[in-house]
């Protein structure tokens, strides 16, 4: 086995094991949690298939780009959602069951959805682009269907396995994926250099600044729904962006030069919106111990009071 071949199957591993500490962590029900929503559900696809790509495809034909960087913006616009969430976004109460359930929908939906998002790209770039719902199919299964699957039948049936050995895994996959992404960078630090300049590295923060605003404006009033469906809107899953840039360029490899750089100004970009969303959710459970607190404070001295006047009655009844 080549080394290029070692790489890519740690961050298939990586991935494959981020997802199943999210299948360990949700609860049954959390699967479909989407679909009994459907109005989330519409929002969501409009947010990341519809809206997305138009603010994408506008920028690339805005801005004189480089091909290779045009059809990166363009097809990651078009991917499904990675399992890449911040874990303490995902692991928050409210997220958490829209994040899980997000994942599969998004990755059933793609079946679907990026094959025409292909075409569409062909039609941009007039050129015949064609893969398969079963190529897409071979990249999400075993990363996002099979993990979610062994997670949920772990946490039904070895609720205290699944407990125990949740953090490590989830340590595992973050540390794998660090590790196995370096050299990869290293790799293709020639030809992204490349493409610096011209205007791309503002084209890539503005389609990832947008999918933020139009993912927290779509979510609706719910913060947490807000959170998910922008990161969800503006972060996208590079194996596929990648496989559909080589359906329309074939072997052109600045394709892939071009999606890795997008996903790590992308993953650069938006922490401090997660860094704020995780910041906004400790403050609200803040603000709800303390209000607990008081209530508990108030509620006190009219127990303490009842408690006399019946110890009280009490009393009374024995000296009669």
């Amino acid at each position: 086995m080549t080394t290029a071949a070692v790489i890519t199957l740690a961050i298939k591993v990586s991935l494959a094991l981020t997802v199943l500490a999210a299948g360990m962590r949700a609860r049954p029900a959390d699967h479909l949690w989407l679909f009994r929503r459907p109005s989330l559900l519409a929002r969501t696809i409009l947010s990341m298939n519809v809206m997305m790509p138009l603010i994408a495809i506008l920028m690339v034909s805005i801005l004189g780009l480089s091909q290779p960087v045009k059809v990166a913006l363009v097809a990651l616009s078009m991917s499904p959602v990675p399992p890449l969430f911040p874990p303490k976004v995902v692991a928050s109460r409210g997220s958490a069951p829209y994040a899980v359930s997000l994942l599969g929908t998004a990755a059933a939906l793609s079946v679907v959805l990026v094959p025409l998002s292909a075409w569409a790209i062909g039609r941009l770039f007039a050129t015949p682009v064609r893969i398969p719902a079963r190529t897409i199919l071979e990249l999400v299964g075993p990363i996002i269907f099979l993990p979610l699957v062994v997670g949920g039948l772990v946490r039904q049936f070895a609720p205290t396995f699944a407990a125990k050995s949740l953090k490590a895994i989830a340590a595992v996959a973050t540390w794998l994926l660090r590790i196995a992404i370096i050299p990869v960078l290293i790799v293709s630090w020639p030809a992204v250099r490349e493409l610096l300049g011209n205007g791309t590295l503002l084209a890539m923060l503005v389609v990832c600044f947008s999918g933020l605003a139009i993912g927290h404006y779509v979510g609706g009033p719910d913060d947490d729904h807000r959170t998910v469906l922008a990161l969800a809107t503006a972060m996208r899953h590079p194996g596929i962006a990648i496989a559909i840039g080589q359906a329309a360029f074939p072997g052109n490899e600045v394709i892939r030069a071009a999606v890795l750089l997008t996903v790590l100004v992308v993953a650069l970009a938006t922490m401090p919106y997660a860094s704020w969303a995780e910041r906004r959710d400790w403050e609200r459970r803040h603000r709800s111990i303390q209000l607990s607190g008081r209530r508990a404070m108030v509620s006190r001295p009219a127990y303490q009071g009842r408690e006399r006047r019946a110890n009280s009655a009490r009393g009374g009844d024995r000296r009669r």
